[in-house]
């Protein structure tokens, strides 16, 4: 495993397969780079979670609403 340090993995929790879907195409569109990564239920959430906070995008909702590029968080 390579090891990223690039803050560019958003880490998801949600079950609901539209919001999921609606969510890539956001991401995509800001063309940074972002990689998704989807948990559907919080159990797998947090057995899985841990090896990707070295990549985790801190707070990406926020950042990408306070500089216009995506609606309210």
């Amino acid at each position: 495993m390579t090891l990223r340090r690039n803050g560019k993995t958003i880490l998801m929790l949600e079950d609901n397969y539209e919001r999921i879907a609606a969510f890539q195409k956001t991401i995509a569109t800001t063309g940074d780079g972002f990689e998704l990564k989807v948990w559907r239920n919080a159990t797998s959430q947090c057995a899985g979670c841990e090896e990707y906070f070295h990549t985790a995008a801190p707070d990406f909702a926020r950042s990408r609403s306070d500089s216009g590029a995506a609606g309210a968080a």
